[in-house]
């Protein structure tokens, strides 16, 4: 989970970093098999999330006359990861695309941006590895789209409730930080937490 301005970002990993793949696009063509069920994998995780995620904003919707909503955009694909930082102690890591246009956070920002609160909306590459998980999407087109095939082709699906609720296999938690170590993370934690 990382933080960034009032938006929060979840990351699912597929833990196949062995894989070579040079770009987003490389995964979804000439990506492996195993790859591919990982990602679909996450990409299930991610959607279940959501769906959680809406539920509990449900619940606690107005807060001092405030009304609190959420929406979700979802993506998929290679990520870069930076540890940036080392003045007085305090590190923080940066997660980017791997390339300009068409990664995870490229993705996850047109499915957001075309989300209403309380809706998410995942990317049309990612769309394609879980599509017969979803049940009756409404696809989202480019308003600036300039030729008619840009135009006749979705660049999001909104996400209604799912078949399964969005199916996701067993998984155990991660191991907890032992205490002794609780060092090795602390100057990334913000002093004000």
């Amino acid at each position: 989970i990382k933080f960034a301005g009032d938006a929060m970002l979840c990351l699912f990993d597929t833990k196949m970093t062995s894989q070579k793949v040079k770009s987003t696009q490389d995964i979804f063509e000439s990506g492996s098999p195993e790859l591919k069920a990982a990602l679909k994998e996450q990409l299930l995780r991610a959607m279940r999330c959501a769906e959680e995620l809406h539920q509990i904003s449900e619940s606690v919707r107005k807060v001092d006359e405030v009304v609190l909503s959420l929406h979700v955009g979802i993506g998929a694909g290679k990520m870069r990861f930076v540890f940036v930082g080392g003045m007085h102690q305090r590190w923080e890591y940066l997660v980017t695309d791997q390339e300009k246009e068409g990664g995870p956070i490229f993705q996850m920002g047109l499915g957001e941006g075309n989300a209403e609160p309380g809706e998410t909306a995942i990317h049309a590459i990612a769309y394609d590895l879980v599509s017969e998980e979803i049940s009756k999407p409404q696809p989202v087109y480019d308003p600036k789209a300039k030729t008619e095939k840009e135009r006749s082709t979705p660049i999001v699906y909104k996400l209604k409730k799912s078949k399964n609720s969005f199916p996701i296999p067993p998984k155990s938690l991660p191991p907890t930080l032992p205490d002794k170590d609780v060092y090795l993370v602390e100057n990334f934690v913000p002093g004000a937490i």
